[in-house]
């Protein structure tokens, strides 16, 4: 199957829309503003076009959302369970992307499970894709209206 080929098209997550490195996380999560659903959360940091990390710009890059993904370790111990549940992040972003229109300025997601979702994965480790899905459309949508109220 050549590339030109695959089906998937702009459906792929690419590696250069992953956040990377613990100090652009950190800078992340200290300055932005948190939405929720009942299980899943999300922390939302725009910049304009310059990158946080300046070293994986490119300036050929026109896509403005980068995504992380984060489970915490002192809540699900079992590194099985944290990898699955990433993939599964992943997995439902890519079906779900978003694409805002905040035109000039680099948006950065971190999805992470809330309060909730933690003692729901603690109780059901092997939840479903359709669950992780719905709630990420669920707060994909909210996302998005945040994003057309503050750059409308």
């Amino acid at each position: 199957m050549k590339k030109s080929d695959n089906s998937n098209g702009d459906k792929s997550l690419k590696r250069k829309n992953i956040i990377r490195g613990y100090s652009i996380f950190s800078e992340i999560l200290n300055d932005s503003k948190v939405i929720q659903t009942g299980f899943v959360k999300a922390y939302i940091h725009s910049k304009d076009k310059e990158p946080l990390n300046k070293k994986i710009f490119s300036p050929l890059d026109t896509l403005n959302v980068k995504v992380g993904f984060i489970i915490a370790k002192k809540s699900i111990s079992k590194s099985v369970f944290r990898n699955r549940l990433k993939r599964l992040f992943r997995e439902s972003y890519r079906l779900n992307k978003l694409e805002p229109e905040a035109k000039g300025k680099i948006i950065y997601v971190i999805y992470t499970l809330s309060l909730n979702g933690y003692n729901h994965f603690k109780e059901f480790p092997l939840a479903k894709m359709s669950f992780v899905e719905n709630e990420m459309k669920l707060l994909n949508s909210k996302i998005k209206l945040y994003l057309e109220e503050k750059y409308s």
